[in-house]
């Protein structure tokens, strides 16, 4: 029914696909129905009430959904060598379909609409005074799937600097963000390199990256919180990794 009301939200105009949260094996952004559909159903139940057979939405309404539905994230954009940098877009041209959408990152907190963005900007604020820069190395190219679709995804994950990514991603999820960590998806820190339906694809350009001795090294030393806004991601603000 949730997705039915999605589907016919979409087809009225009254709602954007927007980018998923969390998915199995760390995935970040797809271009699917809000999440928060399938999962906050006191807002199933607000868009079964508002939107019966043939009814239009009172602008009040439209309103009161849009704001509701906005998805947060957090994200962190590497900062890279050039050849590296240039590599890492061109490998992504051609294999990622958000590669227009948004450039190569960490997502460090997934999709959340359930909390104010000034709460939520001060909140990564108050995180990042609490972290230091974080050196990675990558070397490893990861198969990542999604359980619920055929999906796959061709994923970066760094040697050095794992722990210290993944510290600071369970720090971003204590406050406002501790009920909204998913304890049955493990957190694997990535940079998204491709996604495609074939999973036997995405294994093939894993294994062709491993084969050839990848080597990516970076520094994150910002934490961005993004939305999405026609289609692609807009920065909200920016907070530098502060404890040197």
């Amino acid at each position: 029914m949730v997705a039915e009301l999605a589907e016919r939200s979409v087809r009225a105009g009254l709602l954007e696909s927007w980018f998923d949260h969390q998915v199995p094996a760390g995935a970040d952004f797809h271009l699917v129905y809000p999440p928060a559909l399938g999962e906050d159903r006191r807002l199933a139940r607000l868009v079964a009430r508002t939107m019966s057979a043939g009814e239009r939405w009172p602008e009040f309404r439209r309103k009161e959904i849009s704001r509701t539905m906005r998805l947060l994230y957090t994200l962190a954009y590497p900062v890279l060598s050039d050849h590296d940098g240039h590599w890492i877009e061109a490998f992504r041209h051609e294999y990622d379909p958000q590669f227009a959408v948004v450039g190569a990152h960490f997502t460090m907190a997934f999709g959340c609409t359930d909390v104010r963005e000034d709460v939520y900007m001060s909140h990564v604020e108050t995180a990042s005074n609490l972290a230091r820069p974080i050196r990675f190395t990558c070397r490893y190219a990861m198969l990542g799937t999604d359980h619920q679709t055929d999906s796959a995804h061709v994923f970066l994950v760094p040697d050095e600097g794992y722990s210290d990514l993944s510290r600071l991603h369970d720090h971003l999820y204590r406050g406002v963000l501790a009920e909204h960590l998913r304890l049955d998806v493990p957190f694997i820190p990535h940079i998204t390199m491709g996604a495609c339906s074939d999973r036997w694809l995405a294994k093939r350009l894993c294994d062709d990256l491993n084969d050839h001795g990848l080597e990516v090294g970076g520094l994150v030393d910002t934490l961005t919180v993004a939305a999405v806004d026609g289609g692609k991601v807009r920065e909200l603000g920016a907070f530098g990794l502060a404890v040197g």
